[in-house]
């Protein structure tokens, strides 16, 4: 008998939470203007895509890459993202972090970066392959867009860089300099397993810690 009263108690239970998610309007043959989130109306806007996720499995937001895909269609627009930053980042996202011969760079362009750019975690054996296999530290990428290669080589020629050889192994030596490291496959996994915002923040921490500015290697 007890196990009955249990049961009926479970099943009660399980009813009342479907019922908050199930919509009050059954199928018809007709169209008709039905909102299917009506029960989380008293939620705020992102916390009701979350409940939504959790207890149907329901996705109310694109994937990221769709959203990077609509950036680069320009139908998301540079305006559109750093009015996002302004509204929902933190006040002192202008400040000036570090800066290069003909740019100053400011917090919200890592933001803006890691928004706009695919950057994923990169392990050590897939470096080493990179490296070896793919002359990453001797060649551009072929998922570095056309006009970026052009600018980089571009800046690369006035620092006496003539070559795209030339420029992609003086950056890759910028880098084991800035991070005090040696150019030895046994320290490029200090390199590895970091998104770029984990990134940014061990360099954040480094200025934070030494009081270090600017962070462009002199020769």
């Amino acid at each position: 008998m007890k196990n009955k009263v249990r049961q009926k108690d479970f099943l009660q239970e399980q009813i009342h939470k479907i019922d908050r998610v199930l919509p009050i309007q059954a199928p018809l043959s007709d169209f008709v203007h039905f909102n299917p989130l009506m029960h989380y109306e008293s939620m705020h806007f992102s916390d009701a895509h979350r409940e939504v996720y959790q207890q149907t499995g329901a996705l109310c937001y694109l994937d990221n890459s769709e959203y990077r895909d609509n950036f680069h269609k320009q139908r998301i627009t540079n305006d559109d993202l750093l009015s996002v930053l302004d509204a929902h980042i933190a006040t002192d996202q202008d400040t000036e972090l570090f800066a290069s011969s003909d740019r100053h760079f400011k917090r919200k362009d890592i933001y803006f970066t890691a928004l706009t750019q695919d950057i994923k975690a990169i392990n050590y054996r897939k470096l080493l392959w990179k490296i070896e296999v793919e002359n990453a530290l001797t060649q551009l990428q072929k998922d570095i867009p056309n006009a970026v290669r052009k600018h980089f080589l571009s800046i690369a020629k006035t620092q006496q860089q003539h070559d795209e050889r030339e420029a992609v192994s003086a950056l890759w030596n910028s880098c084991l300099k800035h991070f005090k490291l040696k150019d030895d496959p046994a320290h490029y996994s200090d390199f590895t397993d970091y998104s770029l915002l984990e990134v940014w923040q061990q360099i954040e921490d480094k200025i934070h810690s030494k009081g270090e500015q600017n962070l462009t290697p002199k020769e």
